[in-house]
């Protein structure tokens, strides 16, 4: 999975149901994992970057995984559960298929903006500093918002989310180094030249 809210539709699809013994999980990254083991569930695979091309690379070759994992695919290829964005890239897919995986992707949840009845205010309070935690999350500030309402300091959880914010005309100041929020907020800190002075375990 790459999401915690990935994670969360594949749960609510297997309606309390354990998965089965020969399967085993990825997550791109420790939320996502966390998300997973609260539920019970081992995670088998997690990448030292968080993004789906990393979480892609980290997987073994095919064959290799058919070999150690019993009751592979019939086709002799390894099959691969995707639970996506509707709007997700196809990194991890096109990643495990060049491997010599059979990928089922699904369009597990929808990203969308805040209710069309929700009035936007006039102005936004002012700040010095937005964290983009997703190109979706680019798109509906700036389709709220606009250009100009954007602080100088703009800092993104990733380089897809940074593409996104220069597609649409922004510099980012900075790019998470850890793909998570707590990256997010390390990487606002060092932007504003101030260095956490005690360990934030939990965001």
């Amino acid at each position: 999975a790459t999401s915690a809210y990935g994670v969360r539709a594949l749960l609510e699809a297997l309606a309390g149901r354990p998965l089965p013994s020969t399967v085993r999980v990825a997550a791109v990254g420790s939320a996502t994992a966390a998300a997973f083991e609260a539920s019970g569930i081992t995670v088998d695979l997690v990448p030292a970057s968080a993004t789906a091309a990393d979480l892609a690379a980290a997987f073994p070759a095919a064959r290799s995984a058919a070999a150690a994992v019993a009751g592979a695919a019939p086709t002799g290829r390894p099959a691969v559960l995707a639970p996506l964005a509707e709007l997700a890239s196809d990194d991890l897919v096109t990643g495990l298929a060049a491997k010599g995986y059979r990928v089922d992707r699904v369009d597990a949840y929808r990203l969308t903006g805040p209710p069309a009845d929700v009035e936007a205010p006039a102005t936004l309070p002012s700040a010095t500093s937005v964290l983009f935690s997703a190109p979706s999350v680019v798109d509906h500030f700036l389709a709220r918002f606009g250009l100009a309402a954007v602080p100088p300091v703009v800092i993104c959880i990733g380089p897809r989310t940074a593409a996104r914010a220069r597609l649409r005309g922004l510099t980012p100041t900075a790019v998470a180094a850890e793909h998570s929020q707590r990256g997010l907020i390390a990487a606002l800190l060092e932007a504003c030249g101030s260095a956490p002075t005690h360990r934030h375990d939990e965001v």
